[in-house]
Formats: C-alpha cells, sequence, structure tokens
C-alpha cells in the first residue's frame, strides 16, 4: 500500500492474470485499519493505553475500543456482514469507526453508538446473496 511495497500489489497481479490497480485497491480495504489505528496514539493522552502505557483501565479501554474500531472499519471497507453491506450502512459503520479512534469517553460514546446502529441495521435486513 506504500510506496515500498505497492508495487508487489501489481507484482502478484501479473503474476496471477489479475488487473494490477483491482489487486491495489483491494489490498487498501485490508490495509486501511493498521494505517489509522496509529493516529489514535497522538490525538488524545487515553491513546497511550495502546501503547501499553498509563493504568491498567487506559490500557484495557484503548486495546478493545481500537480492536471494535478495526472490526467496524473492516466492514465498513470490506462492505460485507452476512451479506452485502448497503453503502448508508457501510458509511455510517466507517464514521463510527473512525470516531471511535480518538479514544475520549464522549466520542467513544458517539462511536459505538454510530456503529452499533449500522450493524443492527444490517444484522436486521434479510440476508441477501453476493452480486454475481
Amino acid at each position: 500500500m506504500s510506496p515500498p511495497t505497492a508495487l508487489s500489489a501489481f507484482a502478484a497481479a501479473a503474476i496471477t492474470g489479475g488487473d494490477g490497480f483491482r489487486t491495489m485497491m483491494l489490498l487498501m480495504r485490508y490495509t486501511a485499519p493498521a494505517f489509522l489505528v496509529p493516529f489514535a496514539f497522538v490525538l488524545t493522552e487515553n491513546g497511550q493505553g495502546l501503547l501499553l502505557q498509563g493504568g491498567l483501565e487506559t490500557i484495557l479501554i484503548a486495546v478493545s475500543v481500537s480492536a471494535i474500531a478495526v472490526l467496524g472499519l473492516g466492514v465498513a471497507l470490506g462492505g460485507w456482514l452476512r451479506g452485502p453491506v448497503r453503502l448508508p450502512l457501510r458509511l455510517l459503520a466507517g464514521a463510527g469507526s473512525v470516531i471511535l479512534l480518538y479514544l475520549e469517553p464522549l466520542w467513544i460514546v458517539i462511536g459505538l453508538a454510530m456503529l452499533g446502529v449500522a450493524l443492527a441495521a444490517q444484522l436486521a435486513l434479510p440476508k441477501r446473496a453476493a452480486p454475481a
């Protein structure tokens, strides 16, 4: 995804006969959370819990909320949860997940609410088959 390894997607596509650009876009979906989570270290003091600094409560909250954010980003970017996720729910899940990375109590509640609504709405919808 980043310049030192970005060309590996094109090499893999050439070997498998795939499209290099489509392969790189798929790679972006899988690696975007890895690029976003480190912002939590510097945005707030609570983000230091991800570096295992601070009290046990700070560490547990930071790690668990960040893990939930990564799961939400996976749903938003991958577009799949018990079936294809509709675009409005993907946007809501993505926004809620990014907000979770701020790691302040108010924003955690807002992010969890947004992500919870998106996931609950997706799970409440009838199961759809993947497009062919």
